[in-house]
């Protein structure tokens, strides 16, 4: 079962539910008109798989990082969208995501950046996300001030092997 969670400020709910149907999945998707905070706030369920695409501003960012992430079982996965692209976003992911202590790295695919939730990290995993937040602030630097072509390049191959997703 998935738990879809928007406000729909675009007035979007019908060609929401309408591509459920097509996809022959409206039966598999419970769909909350509201915020994140507001459903946050009542939540109680486990989460295996968490995917944020919310608002990208540093506090909503955080707001969810820290409202929904406790949900997240050991093992479990959550994943930030636009993680290069909204200054908010990246910012809780260098800076809270990585910083908490308990999150691996899982992947870093396009804008997306994944971490498994674990008890403890390993040194090599200390060392891997590391790595991979020094990588993603010399790519984001690339937006700030142009890096030479081959370094830009190199830096994203790096992250990209880094990550194991191919």
């Amino acid at each position: 079962r998935v738990t879809a969670i928007d406000p729909f400020k675009g007035g979007a709910v019908p060609e929401f539910h309408a591509s459920l149907a097509r996809a022959d999945v409206a039966d598999w998707v419970d769909a909350r008109v509201a915020t994140s905070d507001d459903v946050a706030a009542a939540w109680t369920t486990p989460i295996r798989l968490l995917w944020i695409d919310g608002g990208h501003s540093l506090e909503q960012a955080g707001r969810d990082f820290r409202s929904w992430t406790p949900f997240v079982v050991p093992g479990g996965v959550f994943a930030f969208h636009d993680s290069y692209q909204w200054d908010g976003v990246r910012r809780v992911v260098d800076e809270q995501v990585i910083a908490a202590g308990t999150f691996a790295l899982v992947g870093l695919v396009d804008s997306i950046a994944a971490f498994r939730k674990v008890d403890r990290l390993s040194i090599g995993t200390r060392v891997r996300n590391g790595v991979m937040a020094a990588g993603r602030r010399l790519y984001w630097m690339n937006g700030r001030r142009s890096l030479p072509g081959d370094l830009r390049r190199a830096v994203k191959g790096s992250l990209r092997a880094l990550s194991g997703v191919r």
